[in-house]
């Protein structure tokens, strides 16, 4: 005889199920997110893949990041987004867009792929272990040359 089993989960309204329960991807978004201190932000899917657009400034320097994990994607900073002073090696990850500034200032990069492909303010791209010309800046993303700073 089968016996019949009710439980009551206690899911948040237009919360992802997973989530909910603490598990899947945007439960470890969220806890990465909670670990550096990001609040204020949205997850998004776009094309079937989750993005975090934030809506303050985003600091990540000096915490010793060589990567972003492989699950955080950030889609749109409407706020400074600096990545400045770790020992990062890949933008991977990085935001889409950034509607304010961007630093990746004293990392070990030896590229800028991965970059925000729009930045309506500031870049940011001094001290790495290549120094960007910008030609190639332009070859990735959108940005008035009075805007990049870049110097070794």
């Amino acid at each position: 005889m089968y016996k019949l089993v009710k439980e009551n989960l206690r899911f948040e309204r237009k919360k992802d199920p997973h989530s909910a329960m603490g598990i899947g991807k945007q439960s470890l978004i969220e806890k990465w997110l909670a670990e550096h201190i990001i609040t204020n932000y949205e997850i998004v899917n776009r094309n079937n893949r989750l993005e975090i657009d934030t809506f303050g400034k985003v600091d990540l320097s000096g915490i010793d990041l060589v990567e972003l994990p492989n699950y955080i994607q950030f889609g749109i900073a409407n706020e400074f987004f600096t990545l400045q002073r770790s020992r990062m090696v890949s933008l991977v990850g990085s935001p889409l867009i950034c509607y304010n500034s961007f630093s990746c200032s004293r990392n070990f990069l030896e590229s800028l792929e991965y970059m925000p492909k729009i930045i309506k303010g500031h870049l940011y791209c001094s001290n790495n272990l290549k120094l960007f010309n910008k030609e190639y800046i332009h070859s990735l993303c959108e940005i008035s040359d009075y805007n990049i700073f870049n110097r070794t």
